[in-house]
This record gives C-alpha cells, sequence and structure tokens, in this order.
C-alpha cells in the first residue's frame, strides 16, 4: 500500500460553495499563523502542557515561555491516500447535516497532479522536532537583531513600552533570503518548515502529528511575512508592549491583504479528484464542472466521488 498519493488534496471545509468557488476562481492565498523556526528552535510550542512546562527540559530552554510565530500567505495540500484521508478529515472535516453526531464529519477536497504542483513551485514541508540540532542550526541563521531596536521605552515610565510599526515589503524573488515586516533576514527554508508536533504527541500521546497531514505549501514569490511574538505571562512591564506586538501584526496583516495576491489557477486537465460530502452533490458537481469547462470536460476522467 503507498504512502504517498499521485496527487495533492487541498480540504476545504467550506462545502459545496467552496468547490464550486475553487472550479470557477482558482484557490485562494490565504494568511496562516505558522510556530517561528525560532521557537520550534527553543522548545517554547507547548507552554500551555503544565506538566511540561514543570519538566527541566522546559525550564532549562533560553527565553522559556516566549512564542514567536510567522504569519504566512500561502495555499496548503496534503499528500495522503484517499483510503487514509478519515483520520484527516476528524479535523478538517464538515459535521454531515444527515447525521445527529457531531463527531461524523464529511469531507470536500480538490485532487491535483503533482505535475501541476511541480510547475506552481509547491514543495513539501520540512517537518522539525522541537528543540533538536537542526531546528538549532536553522534558527542561527536568522539576523534578528533589528527586532530589539523596534522596542521603545518611555524615559519617564518604564512599564510604557511600546513596538514601533513597520510596513510589510514583499520578499525578494532574486535571493535564498527573505525579509519580514520588522526587517528580521532569514532563509527562505523557512517557509516551508514545521513543527512535526507538539512534543507530548511526538513521544506518545496522541494528539496532532503535523507530519501525518503531510503538507505540500504554495507561497507567493512576493510573500509579505508578517511577525509576531508573545509570552505565555505577561506581566504590568510587558503587557503594553506585547499589546502593540499584536496590533502592529493585525495592522500588518490588513495592510498585507489590501492588494493581496492572484489565486493559484489551474485547467482541468490538472485535476485529479474532486470529494464531495453528499450523493446528491456528485450530480451537481458534474454539471458545475460541464458549466465552466464546456466540452472540454467530456474529455476528462475526473473522480468526484464521496469519502465513507
Amino acid at each position: 500500500m503507498p504512502l504517498s498519493s499521485n496527487s495533492l488534496f487541498h480540504y476545504t471545509k467550506g462545502g459545496m460553495d467552496a468547490i464550486c468557488g475553487i472550479l470557477e476562481n482558482g484557490f485562494r492565498v490565504a494568511y496562516n499563523k505558522e510556530y517561528h523556526i525560532h521557537t520550534v528552535a527553543k522548545g517554547s510550542v507547548d507552554y500551555n502542557n503544565e506538566a511540561l512546562n514543570n519538566s527541566e527540559y522546559y525550564q532549562s530552554a533560553p527565553h522559556y515561555g516566549e512564542r514567536h510565530y510567522l504569519h504566512i500567505p500561502m495555499v496548503s495540500f496534503c499528500d495522503i491516500p484517499i483510503n487514509l484521508i478519515n483520520r484527516h478529515l476528524e479535523k478538517y472535516g464538515t459535521p454531515s447535516p444527515t447525521v445527529y453526531d457531531p463527531r461524523q464529519k464529511i469531507g470536500y477536497a480538490i485532487g491535483m497532479s503533482k505535475n501541476w504542483a511541480i510547475r506552481n513551485k509547491l514543495h513539501p514541508l520540512m517537518y522539525i522536532i522541537p528543540g533538536s540540532e537542526l531546528a538549532k542550526t536553522l534558527d542561527a541563521g536568522i539576523d534578528r537583531d533589528i527586532l530589539l531596536s523596534l522596542k521603545v521605552t518611555d524615559p519617564e515610565n518604564s512599564y510604557n513600552q511600546h513596538e514601533k510599526y513597520m510596513e510589510p515589503t514583499p520578499m525578494n524573488r532574486e535571493t535564498n533570503l527573505l525579509i519580514d515586516n520588522k526587517g528580521n533576514i532569514f532563509p527562505k527554508i523557512a517557509l516551508y518548515s514545521k513543527l512535526l508536533g507538539f512534543r507530548h504527541h511526538v513521544f506518545g500521546e496522541e494528539g496532532d502529528k503535523f507530519m501525518d497531514e503531510r503538507e505540500w505549501r504554495f507561497v507567493p514569490m512576493d510573500a509579505k511575512i508578517i511577525h509576531e511574538h508573545e509570552y505565555a505571562e505577561s506581566g504590568n512591564t510587558v503587557r503594553n508592549y506585547f499589546f502593540s506586538v499584536r496590533s502592529n501584526a493585525e495592522k500588518a496583516l490588513e495592510s498585507a491583504k489590501v492588494k493581496g495576491y492572484p489565486n493559484l489557477e489551474f485547467n482541468i486537465d490538472d485535476i485529479t479528484h474532486i470529494i464531495v460530502g453528499l450523493d446528491s452533490e456528485i450530480s451537481k458537481t458534474v454539471d458545475h464542472l460541464y458549466s465552466i469547462y464546456k466540452k472540454t470536460c467530456c474529455n476528462r476522467n475526473i473522480n468526484v466521488f464521496l469519502v465513507l
């Protein structure tokens, strides 16, 4: 049994409306909040877990309790064979309208060929263990000295601190480096890296193991990357500062969304599968395909089916 698919699937919680929208307009690029490689390297991604917070592993980590994030514009796909997607639907599926059980999920997804994915510069993610040497090596490649210079303190009141706002700028297409809205410079591979899973899940307990999603990611070449960071507990000395950090991140995101990004496009030859949630939606999907692609659709073998 293969552990990967010949297709990449984009799942949506938007039901048939989302499927029809994608078929008509392509995949919409949206910002997603991801753990920064700096936080992964420090192993401080699980501070809401009391047992781990009290462990020597976390207490010895520098900057304990601090978390950094990157807001990245992307379209995500997963490389999971159809016969293995039921677990995935538990997280990304939609409650069935015909079954009185919110745990019973139905799925909506579009499968695309891997040739299309490679042509459009999608890339599988590299999954990283929190606190590992690889995470620390990637973190060491980040130039973030400017981050400290953005912190402004009122000379008459040390409690009154705020972060200077920086407008987001597009990535440089010509280099392997990128710059976020705060001026931190780091390798583009950071956009295609992800936490393997929360440490207590990776090492034995049930829960999210992000590697199970086998994610492939599309990131626009002119992406504007937004940085945000926070503490697990903010005392008076940093509360105002981190309020301004969060406010600046929201402001930068709104600024980046004004222009937005073009949709990720495809043609009918690139579609391999369409998954819908109800039997009645199969014929609706076929009719919708025909209305968009007219006679071209008659010459294509696209699998439209349910996942039971």
